[in-house]
This record gives C-alpha cells, structure tokens and sequence, in this order.
C-alpha cells in the first residue's frame, strides 16, 4: 500500500481499493442468492406433501399390526386351556 500525492486532490491509499469501490453485493450476487435459496423453497415446498403422506400411511401400518398382534393375542389365550378340571 501506498500514498499517491496529486496536484489537484487530497493524498489517498493506493493498492487495497478506495471506500467507493466497496458499495456491497452486486445485482449478479443478490440474483444467485435469491436462487440458492429458491431451490431449497421448492425443495421443502415438493417434499412436504409427500413427507406428511408418508408418515400418514405408517401410522396406518402401524396401527393395523397392533391390531394383528392383540387379534393374534386373543386368539392364542381363548385356544389355551386354563381350567381346572
């Protein structure tokens, strides 16, 4: 880095960029971030239905193997014999 001395302005740095040229994120830098985070929108947005179906269905699955295991259950107790004659 270096001081540059001219006739006509105040001395400035030279060599790491003046205040002016960092203004922030460019047009071209908002549009690819607004993207990136687009496609994890439409991600969560396609996936959310299909995720809730899902877990709908093996709740169902899983009910009905309670309900095949306590049938299962019953039906093994009433063949026993547990009398006392």
């Amino acid at each position: 880095m270096k001081i540059v001395f001219s006739s006509s302005h105040a001395p400035r740095l030279v060599g790491r960029g003046n205040r002016r040229d960092q203004r922030g994120m460019t047009t071209l830098g908002l549009i690819i971030l607004i993207a990136f985070v687009g496609i994890f929108v439409m991600a969560g947005i396609r996936l959310t239905p299909v995720y809730l179906n899902y877990m709908k269905v093996a709740g169902v699955v899983n009910g009905v193997r309670g309900v095949r295991r306590a049938k299962c259950d019953v039906r093994n107790y009433s063949e026993l014999d547990y009398s006392p004659f």
